[in-house]
This record gives structure tokens, sequence and C-alpha cells, in this order.
């Protein structure tokens, strides 16, 4: 909490400084351009635009390029709730500090209006925290979980000519395979909360060493 009231704090002073007739010029040019970048087009891999296309190739027999307000609306409501998530999760998770920024880079990239491919990059420090758990607690079905997602990522070519040319549904939802592994790969990090690490192996139990520390014990302790 102090950490975020800094952050705010930080924001205000950013805004007063720079004044605050420049940021609504902002909001009122730049917006714009930036919702008309989330609507129709396929290397765009958020939640919130994943919503409001699909919702635009659901309206059939409309002429308008853009979709309803309930989209917006919707697709926004549910970007922001993920963003408020994974705060949540940071502040009722056990103190893992690199999981808790991994699980807000890979929120941050889902809930905002715009996320193009090349901003995945952004991932490159949470996979390097998943490789890492890998590497100290092996697992092959989650290390097959983290393969398929990190393909799921990647595969952010158009699939506009291949299978659905007049299926607008089906183009929009083939398109999003990578937002189906960045949530895929947001809920692994999860998973690497420090719920499941640092305690012991199950080739490791406290109880055995400590009697097998106790037979070992110098025999010179027991003369005296």
């Amino acid at each position: 909490l102090l950490c975020g009231a800094a952050v705010l704090g930080g924001i205000g002073a950013i805004v007063l400084v720079t004044g605050p007739v420049m940021w609504g010029d902002f909001f009122a040019s730049a917006m714009p351009s930036i919702s008309r970048w989330t609507v129709g087009h396929t290397f765009n891999f958020t939640l919130p635009s994943f919503i409001i296309n699909v919702g635009r190739a659901l309206q059939v027999g409309s002429t308008s390029y853009e979709p309803s307000r309930l989209w917006w609306m919707a697709g926004n409501s549910v970007g922001l709730a993920v963003i408020l998530a994974a705060y949540a999760f940071c502040v009722v998770s056990e103190k893992d500090q690199d999981v808790q920024f991994s699980v807000l880079c890979a929120a941050m990239l889902a809930g905002g209006l715009t996320a193009w491919g090349y901003y995945f990059v952004m991932l490159v420090f949470p996979i390097g925290v998943v490789t890492a758990r890998l590497v100290e607690s092996p697992s092959w079905r989650r290390a097959l979980v983290f393969l398929v997602l990190l393909i799921a990522m990647n595969s952010q070519g158009p699939w506009d000519k291949f299978f659905f040319e007049r299926s607008a549904i089906g183009r929009t939802l083939l398109n999003y395979v990578p937002l189906y592994g960045l949530c895929g790969f947001c809920l692994l990090l999860m998973k690497y909360s420090t719920t499941d690490a640092g305690g012991p192996t199950q080739d490791c139990d406290p109880v055995e060493q400590t009697d097998e520390d106790d037979q070992r014990a110098d025999p010179r302790d027991e003369r005296e």
C-alpha cells in the first residue's frame, strides 16, 4: 500500500509539473487514436481488444465498422479487472517479489487496450523466472505446459488467408492465440508463488535427516 501511494503521488507530481492542460490535450487527441488501433487489427493481443473485436464480429448484418458501446464497456471493464486482480494477488500472496513483478508484467500486457506483438519482449524477465523455477524444481508437466505457452505466445502471424476467409468470428478467435498463451502464462506464474517454493522437496525429509544426524553424533560426546 505504501508503494502504491508513492506511485500515485509521483504521478500526481508529474501531472502538476507538466501541466494538467497538456494531459487534457493528450486524452482529447491521443485516446481516439488508441481506440482506433484497437479495432480490426490482428497484431494487437489484449483482452479488451479481443472482446471488442469479438463483439464487432458478432454484429451480424451491421454495416458499421465500429462495435457497439456495450462491447467497448465490456472489454475495458475486463481489462481493468485483470489488472486489479494482479495487484490483489500481489497483496494477498507470499512475499515472492520475482513472481509478483512477473504477474504484473503479464497482467499489464493482457489488460491494456493495446499490446502489439513486439510488446511481448516485456516478458523476458517473467520467462526467466519460470525457467529458473523449473531448474530449481524440475517438473515434466510444467515444462511441457511452459513450452506450449511459449509456442502460443510466439504464434503471431495473421491467419486471415487460411481457413476462415468468410468467418469473421473464426478469424478473430484464431488470431488471438498469443493472448491465450499469455493468459495461461500468467496462471502458470501464479502457481510459482512461494506457497509451493522454498519448502522441503519429496526427496528431502527433515525428520529423517535429524535422526541420521543424531546417529552420527561424535562418540566423544557419549564418553563425556
